[in-house]
């Protein structure tokens, strides 16, 4: 029985991770005290949270100066996709 209830509990902490947005497991753990007591916030892993926190590669330093706003403009410029769309372009 004592398992089952381990069982419920990590539901109940996927449960309202979900429903609050992917907060991290270590803020889960000290609003649901009682829902942690027999696991480690290690035992949780989000996949999504993982892929979504990977890093890009940063901008080189510029010693460029503006002189008005928007005069620079720095993107997130994503390479091409390797999937087609459904008319062949990518």
């Amino acid at each position: 029985m004592n398992g089952h209830i381990q069982d419920n509990n990590k539901k109940e902490i996927w449960l309202w991770y979900r429903r609050l947005e992917h907060l991290s497991f270590g803020y889960l753990e000290k609003l649901f005290p009682s829902l942690f007591y027999k696991y480690n916030i290690s035992d949780f892993i989000c996949e999504t949270c993982v892929m979504a926190k990977n890093h890009c590669v940063v901008f080189p330093l510029s010693n460029k100066k503006i002189d008005f706003p928007f005069s620079l403009i720095h993107t997130d410029v994503w390479g091409p996709t390797p999937q087609s769309t459904h008319n062949g372009k990518k």
